[in-house]
């Protein structure tokens, strides 16, 4: 039951990852609300695949399959290290320009890869720990934000006023080609579990990922949010608590830093033991080759 938890706290950050701070609007209410509902529904059939294929590949028997096995290994470390370095230079760019103020990427992206690299070579139990600790916050702060935004909101931002067209695109993709990113450690992470408990991450993570657009359409509307480079974080500075505190940006710097530095770290994680997996399959298959050689020439 433990792990379980673990593993659908750890696969919800792993979805959010850089996702609030890479959030993008068309400028049109219902296409932004398709073209995410959609990316959503399209990531979720993708990892159902790629388990799938995952649970019934060593029942399969053709010729290839050997060759077509090593790719897929080395196509998904290549898929893995690209989407660490990504997240970790987008959040580094919010973090120079936002955070710090400053123009020069190159410490925050060190900063936050190194200590990724850290919990990665920790192990997976590490990850799971932290996760465990840190989505239930992450989900708190995102709610609480939500709820301390909605005196500033407006509910006429979130009337369409325009009907659907080609720029559900330009939600669509981009939010799905991050979603499918972390489809491969997601299901490496939780081959041993079932569907239903991947399923959960990606439901926790869209209402996570429904309140922050929420949040920026109910204050700005689509059409000023296409403006912003990072909108949710934006919306988050309109956010007050009084006297207590004047803006909540802080908190989300915590969520921005912690979701990105896990998602990095599952990334770094799932591709070493993949990677060491395809040199000892690349090992073993050059032995039996020699064997059958010395077989042939005696």
């Amino acid at each position: 039951m433990k792990n379980k938890a673990g593993i659908i706290c750890i696969s919800s950050i792993t979805v959010l990852g850089d996702l609030l701070l890479s959030l993008k609007f068309s400028g049109n209410l219902l296409s932004d609300a398709f073209g995410f509902l959609l990316a959503f529904l399209a990531a979720v059939l993708l990892l159902f695949v790629i388990k799938y294929i995952v649970s019934i590949w060593d029942k399969l028997n053709f010729k290839g399959k050997k060759i077509l096995h090593l790719t897929f290994l080395f196509l998904s470390v290549l898929i893995l290290i690209t989407t660490a370095l990504f997240t970790a230079h987008n959040f580094s760019c919010y973090a120079a320009q936002i955070m710090l103020s400053v123009n020069d990427v190159f410490l925050p992206f060190v900063s936050v890869f190194a200590i990724a690299l850290f919990l990665a070579f920790g192990g997976k139990k590490v990850l799971l720990k932290i996760s465990v600790l840190t989505f239930p916050l992450v989900f708190v702060v995102i709610v609480f934000m939500f709820a301390f935004s909605v005196q500033f909101m407006n509910i006429k931002y979130l009337l369409p006023h325009k009907p659907i067209n080609i720029s559900l695109l330009s939600s669509f993709v981009p939010l799905l080609l991050n979603l499918s990113a972390s489809a491969v450690p997601i299901v490496f992470l939780g081959k041993e579990q079932k569907g239903k408990s991947l399923v959960a991450s990606y439901l926790l993570s869209f209402f996570v990922f429904i309140l922050s657009v929420v949040n920026v359409l109910a204050l700005f509307g689509s059409e000023l949010a296409a403006t912003l480079n990072y909108p949710y974080s934006v919306s988050v500075s309109t956010a007050s608590m009084g006297e207590i505190f004047s803006r909540l940006d802080g908190f989300f710097y915590a969520v921005a830093f912690f979701t990105a530095l896990i998602r990095i770290a599952v990334c770094i994680y799932s591709a070493k033991e993949i990677a060491l997996s395809f040199f000892c399959e690349i090992k073993a298959n050059f032995f039996n080759f020699t064997i059958e050689k010395r077989k042939e020439m005696w």
